[in-house]
């Protein structure tokens, strides 16, 4: 008798939790944060192949990201539109900018 009234507990609980969670994607999402730029700086697990990267959330459904190395030529720019109806980017572009020559490091 016990397990059974714990499988009925757990399964109440696993109900109510994922109703919750369904209830989350029921809505349209959006970014609250726009017009706000993150940096932060990526690599390898072992700290090899360290790169600056800056996210801005443009807008409500728009982030752009721009990533270089220290000391390289090449800088990306990444821009990508989020469809918040079925939560997938509906448009993105990519950007590769040269550094200029005679024009210091990036």
């Amino acid at each position: 008798m016990k397990v059974r009234s714990f499988l009925v507990v757990i399964l109440t609980i696993s109900t109510f939790s994922l109703s919750a969670q369904v209830s989350k994607f029921g809505k349209p999402a959006v970014f609250n944060d726009r017009h706000t730029l993150y940096e932060y700086k990526k690599s390898n697990w072992d700290g090899t192949h360290s790169s600056t990267v800056f996210l801005y959330v443009a807008d409500s459904n728009r982030l752009e990201s721009f990533k270089w190395w220290e000391g390289d030529i090449v800088a990306t720019l990444v821009s990508a539109v989020i469809n918040w109806r079925n939560y997938s980017v509906s448009e993105f572009q990519n950007h590769k900018y040269h550094k200029p020559p005679g024009m210091g490091t990036l």
